[in-house]
C-alpha cells in the first residue's frame, strides 16, 4: 500500500535519516517516539508538505514523491484539527466536496459517516460550541469524506482530557475496524500506541530504530532506547555478578537463575508481578525486600505504589489490596517477586 524508501530530510537543525517503512493495506501503524523525534515530519513528507532531500514514496506501487498534495489521495487529521470556525459542523464535514468537484457524488457517504461517528445531532452547531471530543469526531468525519485509502493521524487525541480521550479512542478503533482503512498514526503516548496499533515504528532523533508487531516490540525491545520508551517503570541498567547469579545497583540486588554472558544487563520487573505484605514474607522466592512507600498514585484499578528498596520500584495493586494493606506514604512494607518476573533485555 505505502512504501517509504530511504527518506532523508533536513529542516533547520533537525534531520530525518534513512526512513524506510512498508505498510500493507488495512494495517494500522503507529509511529511512536518522544516529542521532537521527527514523527510529524514523516507524516508531512508522506502527504507532500515537505520536499525531501532524497528518497522515494510509493502509494499503491505509484511513485508520489514529487506529486502535489491534492494529487496524493491521502487524508490527514492534525492534533489542532483545523476546523473552520465560521462554518457549521455540517459545512465543515462537507467542505471537501465543495473544493473538489470530483467528490460531489460522495454525498451519499455523508449519512453513513455521521451515523458511524454518532454526530448526527451536531450538524447545525457552531464549532465554537463543541466539546474537545466532538471536535475530534468532526475532524475525523471531514477526513473520511475524502474516502482516501490512506489516513494520517497526527497526535489526534493529545488535546483531550483523559476520560474523553479513552472514550474517543475506543470508538475510533471500532470505526477503523469497520472501515478497513490503512492508517499511520503518530503519538508519544505508549498506552495509546499499544491499544490502537497493529504495527509499531519506534523513532528517536530522526531515525526509526525498531519496527514490528506490538507484542514483538513490547516483549523484545531492540535496545535501551526502545525499552525505556515501552517499559517506563522498573527498568534498570545493572551490573551482572555471575558468581552469585545477581544483578546489582546502588546496594539493590536481583537474583536471576538463568545464565547471562554480559557485564551489564537491562533488567525489567513488571509492576503487576510484585507482591506486597505487611508481615514478614515466608516464600521460596529469592527476591525479597523491605522498603518504604514513597508515593501512592490512585488509579481506576487500584493504585500505583512507589517503594524505596535502594531503588524506586513501582508496584500495581488492586483496590482491595489498597485497603487490606492500609497503604500510605512513608509506611514500611515488605515485597517480593519471583525470578520468572525478571525480564532481561540485553
Amino acid at each position: 500500500m505505502l512504501e517509504l524508501r530511504n527518506l532523508n530530510l533536513t529542516k533547520g537543525n533537525f534531520s530525518l535519516k534513512s526512513i524506510n517503512l512498508d505498510i500493507a493495506k488495512g494495517e494500522h501503524w503507529v509511529i511512536l517516539g518522544p516529542t521532537g523525534s521527527g514523527k510529524t515530519l514523516i507524516l508531512e513528507s508522506i502527504i507532500g508538505i515537505n520536499s525531501l532531500d532524497s528518497g522515494e514514496i510509493y502509494l499503491k506501487k505509484n511513485k508520489i514523491t514529487k506529486k502535489e498534495i491534492n494529487q496524493r489521495a491521502i487524508s490527514i487529521v492534525y492534533q489542532d484539527l483545523y476546523l473552520f470556525p465560521h462554518l457549521t459542523v455540517r459545512e465543515n464535514i462537507l467542505y471537501p466536496l465543495k473544493v473538489n468537484k470530483k467528490l460531489k457524488d460522495k454525498k451519499d457517504e455523508f449519512e453513513k459517516i455521521i451515523n458511524l461517528l454518532q454526530i448526527e445531532h451536531l450538524m447545525e452547531r457552531d464549532i465554537s460550541n463543541l466539546s474537545g471530543g466532538e471536535k475530534q469526531r468532526v475532524a475525523l468525519a471531514r477526513a473520511l469524506m475524502l474516502d482516501n485509502d490512506l489516513l494520517l493521524l497526527d497526535e489526534p487525541f493529545s488535546a483531550l482530557d483523559s476520560i474523553t480521550k479513552w472514550n474517543i479512542i475506543y470508538k475510533t478503533v471500532e470505526i477503523f475496524n469497520k472501515l478497513n482503512k490503512t492508517i499511520i498514526h503518530v503519538t508519544h503516548d505508549i498506552e495509546e500506541a499499544l491499544y490502537m496499533a497493529d504495527k509499531l515504528a519506534i523513532i528517536s532523533d530522526g531515525k526509526i530504530i525498531q519496527t514490528g508487531g506490538v507484542k514483538e516490540i513490547f516483549y523484545n525491545p531492540k535496545n535501551e532506547k526502545v525499552a525505556k520508551l515501552i517499559k517506563k517503570d522498573n527498568l534498570f541498567k545493572m551490573k551482572w555478578d555471575s558468581e552469585n547469579n545477581v544483578f546489582f545497583k546502588n546496594g539493590f540486588e536481583i537474583f536471576y537463575e538463568e545464565d547471562f554472558n554480559h557485564d551489564y544487563g537491562l533488567v525489567h520487573i513488571s509492576p503487576s508481578n510484585i507482591v506486597l505484605s505487611n508481615k514478614k514474607i515466608k516464600t521460596s522466592a529469592r527476591n525479597v525486600y523491605t522498603g518504604k512507600i514513597q508515593k501512592v498514585i490512585y488509579k481506576n484499578f487500584g493504585a500505583k505504589i512507589f517503594v524505596d528498596i535502594g531503588v524506586s520500584l513501582a508496584v500495581y495493586i488492586t483496590r482491595d489490596s489498597l485497603n487490606d494493606l492500609n497503604i500510605k506514604e512513608n509506611k514500611k512494607i515488605n515485597l517480593f517477586f519471583k525470578t520468572t518476573a525478571v525480564e532481561i533485555m540485553g
